[in-house]
């Protein structure tokens, strides 16, 4: 994490009158509630994913991505947890939270910066490419292994990336193409 409370948004050094027109949806949404989520929908072959911007412009507080669940799930399980901040809960690497998924704990962990640019493409660009620390929202399996537990189930493996790794140290599947295909 970042221990800069600096912010570069849209809103913070607004662009000049040719390249804001194409944001005001965001800065917009930003204003009104305090930040958005974007969500990539998965498809008939890939797992989906969705994530925020703004919370670090509104709260000083990290982004938040979840991957490989139906799409409404994490839509509504990122802006649960984005809902909590403005009454002043933190969002930090390691907290494991039981109420955010419907029977299942989920665990933040901090993401590595080099998955930004391949997969919050909305956030690095309302951030002007400098852009603010990310907490993946990660589900365990069935069985309530972790992703990184050695008896962890291959969904809960393949369908969300390890982003705390550096990307080029993530151990293959489809996640790496996908960051790096965009």
């Amino acid at each position: 994490m970042p221990t800069t409370t600096e912010c570069a948004c849209l809103i913070c050094e607004p662009p000049d009158a040719r390249g804001g027109a194409e944001w005001e949806r965001e800065i917009g949404t930003v204003r009104r509630h305090g930040w958005g989520v974007v969500g990539i929908l998965d498809g008939a072959r890939e797992p989906g994913w969705a994530f925020s911007y703004g919370l670090w412009h509104s709260f000083r507080q990290p982004e938040l991505a979840m991957f490989g669940l139906h799409g409404e799930d994490m839509l509504t399980g990122v802006n649960e947890l984005a809902d909590r901040v403005p009454g002043g809960g933190r969002l930090t690497d390691g907290a494991e939270l039981t109420d955010v998924l419907e029977g299942h704990p989920v665990r933040l962990r901090a993401a590595d910066d080099s998955w930004h640019d391949g997969l919050f493409g909305i956030a690095v660009g309302f951030y002007r490419h400098r852009t603010p620390p990310f907490l993946q929202v990660v589900w365990p399996d069935r069985h309530g292994h972790w992703p990184w537990h050695p008896e962890a189930g291959d969904t809960c493996r393949q369908r969300q990336p390890s982003l705390w790794l550096p990307l080029a140290e993530h151990p293959g599947g489809l996640w790496p193409r996908i960051a790096t295909e965009v």
